[in-house]
């Protein structure tokens, strides 16, 4: 935890009360003496197009999510900021045209590293929504047909089509081929964070003619491990839903 001076205390409190609860390693640390240093000097700033920084140096410090206990930092190579980027931006092809809908917290590694960095570096559009997840709003946003890209959860993935299901399967057919219209034309719909229920996963192929919801799996420790490519068909449940 950090706390400055104003607070010490406090921080010194909170840290001892909650290793010796649950959490032995947690502990509190002053940043007051870290920022408040001396300001650069002239000859250590360098301003240059070519200067070339350490691809192996820190880049960014992210929390984990909790999934294997409490949450951890951990800290990034600058690579992850581009080359990882660069990655996924050739996987999905990203480009300047994109307009990408950003559902997820940025400050856990799928937010930052999958669905914020490749879309800047393509000079793609990052949309944000205030406020909480809602399911109505974004198939509002899908059937103006100008979002491209979408990545979620399970979660999310299933509080939507339980809005359509409820809802929007309701309406006559062409209000309801104007909602499905704007996922039909996306390049892709994403899925990662937690396993995708195979009952669900159907579903989505089936109101889609087959297109799927493309799945990653990875940690924040090491980003993206597996991604299917857009153009895949060749996974048992692709197959399964042509036959």
């Amino acid at each position: 935890m950090l706390s400055d001076s104003r607070c010490a205390k406090l921080g010194n409190d909170l840290s001892k009360e909650v290793s010796n609860t649950f959490n032995p390693t947690f502990f509190n640390i002053d940043i007051g003496p870290l920022i408040k240093q001396p300001p650069m000097q002239p000859k250590d700033i360098h301003i240059s197009a070519d200067w070339f920084l350490d691809y192996n140096a820190g880049g960014i410090a992210i929390f984990t999510s909790g999934t294997t206990g409490p949450p951890k930092g951990t800290l990034r190579r600058r690579s992850f900021l581009d080359a990882h980027a660069q990655k996924l931006a050739d996987l999905y092809r990203l480009e300047a045209g994109d307009i990408v809908m950003h559902n997820l917290p940025v400050h856990h590694v799928t937010g930052i590293g999958t669905t914020f960095m490749p879309f800047i570096i393509s000079g793609a559009c990052v949309e944000f929504r205030s406020g909480g997840f809602d399911p109505a709003a974004v198939w509002e946003r899908w059937r103006e047909r100008e979002v491209t890209l979408f990545s979620g959860v399970p979660a999310m993935y299933m509080r939507l089509m339980r809005h359509y299901e409820t809802h929007l399967a309701q309406l006559p057919e062409c209000q309801r081929r104007e909602y499905i219209e704007g996922p039909l034309n996306f390049k892709a719909l994403m899925c990662g964070s937690a396993a995708f229920p195979r009952p669900l996963k159907h579903k989505w192929s089936k109101l889609l003619n087959g297109k799927r919801v493309l799945e990653r799996y990875g940690t924040t420790e090491f980003s993206t491990a597996f991604a299917i490519h857009p153009s895949d068909t060749d996974c048992p449940d692709v197959r399964e839903l042509l036959a």
